[in-house]
């Protein structure tokens, strides 16, 4: 059978998994996700790279540094002659070499300063936990022009990256008493989905993110976090 072909949103979800394999030297899931959901397509994307297929779109979205040039690329065939093809492993010793990114604005914990970020070794799989073992639910969302509001009416997206529309802010909480009231311990994850587990949207399995859209919260895929955040979003969600 012929592989899929994406279009529409699933074809930038693709084209994103491609980049962070290229570029950031992700690794395709241990199991795939669930069919035609934006994980899956966005793992469809690195799996590509890695077995040297080229784009089923026909065009390949190159990621620019920030001083407009291309990215150096570090995953999958092109990078073969690249000292750092293979990223270093957790536990190694090595000391990772991907960029750091600054992350938007966002509500800082108690005495957290700083917006520079350790970015974790691609493809490092979750800790395993039982089926229904999610400790903490974290809720982004949002404040434009002092409004509560969304995240998703907060935030404008470039094709790579999500920015953040002038007067606007992310906020994170893990408390129900904050934001629209999905977050805490465990919080809302085992009412949106039951014993399903986050990492069927490529997060950690004790822990769950999620936002509101306006009528009801829903997951939120670490290919968007990595959008939003950077690489090293877990350092700013979990904070």
């Amino acid at each position: 059978m012929p592989p899929q072909i994406p279009t529409g949103a699933n074809a930038q979800y693709y084209a994103n998994g491609r980049g962070l394999a290229r570029y950031q030297g992700q690794k395709p899931l241990a199991a795939d996700p669930a069919p035609s959901t934006p994980i899956w397509w966005s793992n469809e994307g690195v799996k590509d790279v890695w077995g040297g297929v080229p784009p089923r779109t026909g065009t390949e979205t190159i990621w620019l540094d920030n001083g407009g040039g291309p990215r150096q690329v570090i995953g999958g065939p092109d990078a073969a002659a690249n000292p750092w093809a293979n990223p270093p492993q957790a536990g190694s010793g090595q000391a990772p070499a991907y960029r750091r990114r600054d992350a938007p604005a966002y509500q800082p914990r108690a005495g957290q300063t700083g917006q520079s970020y350790y970015i974790p070794p691609p493809g490092q799989p979750p800790v395993p936990v039982a089926i229904g073992g999610v400790a903490a639910t974290y809720e982004i969302y949002g404040r434009l022009n002092g409004r509560q509001v969304p995240i998703w009416k907060e935030l404008s997206f470039d094709g790579v990256n999500f920015h953040i529309k002038q007067g606007g802010r992310i906020l994170i909480s893990h408390s129900p008493a904050e934001g629209y009231g999905f977050g805490g311990k465990p919080g809302s994850w085992p009412q949106l989905y039951g014993n399903r587990s986050p990492t069927d949207w490529g997060l950690d399995a004790d822990k769950g993110v999620v936002a509101f859209d306006g009528a009801r919260g829903y997951a939120v895929p670490a290919t968007q976090l990595v959008e939003i955040f950077g690489p090293g979003w877990r350092q700013t969600v979990y904070a």
